[in-house]
């Protein structure tokens, strides 16, 4: 399961985390499960839900990161225009 993860997500670390996560809830809740579940179906059909959520989450994150950076770079250019305006107008006196 967790290659299965890996090559959704291309990211083995978190694939582990997804993988052991499942298991983990599935433990805890194993009773409420019904017994004709197939289990192999659940699993796979929850890790890919998983990953995917994943891959929107690291979507958005990148996302916001970019959106820092270019308003880092914003801030960056006014400044420098502020002080060229500031160089401009100690030249001419």
């Amino acid at each position: 399961m967790v290659n299965y993860a890996c090559k959704i997500i291309q990211d083995a670390e978190a694939s582990e985390d997804i993988v052991q996560q499942l298991f983990v809830v599935f433990r805890e809740k194993k009773d409420s499960f019904e017994s004709d579940l197939n289990i192999k179906s659940y699993f796979y059909r929850s890790v890919h839900n998983k990953c995917l959520n994943e891959l929107k989450h690291l979507k958005v994150k990148q996302s916001y990161k970019e959106d820092n950076e270019i308003q880092r770079n914003t801030e960056e250019l006014n400044n420098d225009e502020t002080n060229n305006e500031a160089l401009k107008h100690r030249i001419q006196f």
